[in-house]
């Protein structure tokens, strides 16, 4: 069914009489449903008006392995002409979180597969064209997402029709990042950009998610970062404004999910934060900022064991490389990126044991500037799948082995060409690929075929020799 409400202004100095007209219209430019209303306007009147809602028989339905849109045009019409026009895309489908069975779209279990995405890019900035929305929404669908978090911040329209038309399953959320300033002003402001988001973005068949924070409790009430927060009467605070902006998500849209961000504390639980929002997001790092990779199915199984009715979604993980690194040793926090891979390989493989997961989101696409951080690299975050200026690391090929069904073959050393090996010691050569077997040549020389593992990755051991060295896989 389709329900429409339209604002609208009289700013002339009469009353007048017109017509307001909404026509749904198939992909192929079919008409599939009209509603003609008839309106009075007094002078300087400001009104909004519904339609009747109408009803779409066996609608062709919208997922991102097939998004179908339909259009819908209407106008307002005053002695015969058309005076003014709004065209708006629509989708039909439907969704659910549940705590135990994760995510469902269109009556079907559906893991959301997705990635962050900041607006950022070498030389420019947040100044991005709708060309380069389209390159990295390209990308991200292409390496097999059907999901993705807007982190931290409504993005532009661009980015959301894109998402519509290719098909992503999107998060949106409000930048409430680390920390609250716990003053009535914040949270007006707060309360205004959740309705801006909501309202401008409302028609966009993508969006399931809004959020309204992340990481709040990351910052003390002085805006510096700690590990336990300890001021209570600042965190009841915050509790109390959470409540207040989650209730004007539902508010504003009761048919899609509010969500907030939270990353791996104790505080959340102990301060009433963690129930609040109809799905949880977590930020997990493990195996990178600490602990070990295999501790992340550990640390998010208790999470759904203390919380059983809770749904849960991983908002973040990720572990930085440099493709000026390298190593055959890899380790936490080298910044190469064998130990980035070993890490995704590792998280994909725990998702996989995780059934009551609705979906995950690799923190991030693509890196980005960031103040005050740095490992090789200063004030750049590199935990990008592809670099800031948009080429692809090895860990890009990954995912798109995993998720993307399309036969490929990569050969996973690309970020390493350049090589010194002590004389007689074998070299690590590592291929993703989705299909049944690989062939492996080095210098002419076959090392034999292998099936690819459970994360899509063949290893060989080879002898390189100096100078150039030519690498096939087949």
């Amino acid at each position: 069914s389709v329900s429409i409400k339209a604002n609208l202004v009289n700013t002339g100095s009469s009353n007048e009489q017109l017509a307001l007209v909404h026509v749904l219209y198939n992909k192929e430019g079919k008409e599939v449903a009209r509603d003609n209303s008839k309106i009075s306007l007094a002078a300087g009147e400001n009104v909004t008006v519904k339609s009747k809602t109408f009803s779409v028989n066996n609608p062709h339905l919208w997922s991102p392995e097939d998004p179908y849109l339909y259009q819908l045009k209407s106008q307002l019409v005053f002695n015969g002409n058309v005076i003014d026009e709004q065209i708006n895309n629509v989708g039909f489908r439907w969704f659910a979180f549940d705590a135990e069975k994760g995510f469902s779209l269109n009556g079907e279990k559906y893991l959301l597969k997705g990635t962050n995405r900041h607006q950022d890019f070498k030389d420019r900035g947040d100044a991005l064209s709708a060309a380069d929305h389209y390159r990295d929404l390209k990308m991200i669908k292409e390496m097999g997402c059907n999901f993705l978090r807007l982190a931290h911040y409504p993005q532009a329209k661009e980015v959301l029709d894109l998402a519509d038309k290719l098909g992503l399953l999107v998060w949106e959320e409000i930048p409430i990042v680390n920390y609250m300033n716990p003053v009535p002003e914040f949270l007006d402001n707060s309360k205004n950009m959740v309705k801006e988001m909501v309202r401008q973005h409302y028609n966009h068949p993508s969006i399931i998610i809004w959020g309204s924070m992340n990481e709040v409790l990351l910052w003390s009430d002085r805006a510096e970062r700690i590990q336990i927060q300890e001021n209570s009467q600042y965190l009841e605070k915050v509790g109390a404004y959470a409540k207040q902006l989650d209730q004007l998500l539902r508010k504003e849209d009761p048919f899609r999910t509010s969500t907030m961000a939270m990353h791996i504390s104790d505080d959340y639980a102990k301060y009433g934060l963690l129930d609040i929002a109809q799905l949880s997001g977590f930020n997990i790092y493990e195996g990178w900022y600490s602990g070990s990779v295999n501790a992340f199915k550990t640390t998010i199984d208790t999470i759904h064991l203390k919380n059983p009715k809770q749904p849960l979604l991983i908002s973040e993980y990720g572990a930085e490389a440099d493709n000026r690194v390298n190593t055959e040793k890899p380790q936490r926090l080298d910044f190469t990126g064998q130990y980035q891979r070993y890490y995704h390989e590792a998280y994909l493989r725990q998702i996989r044991q995780m059934p009551y997961l609705a979906g995950t989101a690799i923190w991030n696409q693509f890196d980005f500037s960031q103040p005050n951080v740095g490992g090789v690299s200063n004030n750049i975050n590199q935990k990008g799948l592809v670099t800031w200026d948009r080429k692809p690391k090895d860990s890009y090929y990954l995912y798109k082995a995993n998720w993307n069904d399309k036969p490929m073959v990569y050969i996973a050393s690309r970020d390493w060409p350049q090589r010194a090996v002590a004389k007689g010691d074998s070299s690590t050569i590592e291929v993703y690929a989705n299909v049944p077997n690989v062939i492996l040549t080095v210098n002419g020389k076959s090392y034999g075929a292998k099936q690819p593992d459970d994360v899509k990755k063949c290893v060989w051991k080879v002898l390189l020799k100096e100078g150039n060295n030519e690498i096939v896989a087949s």
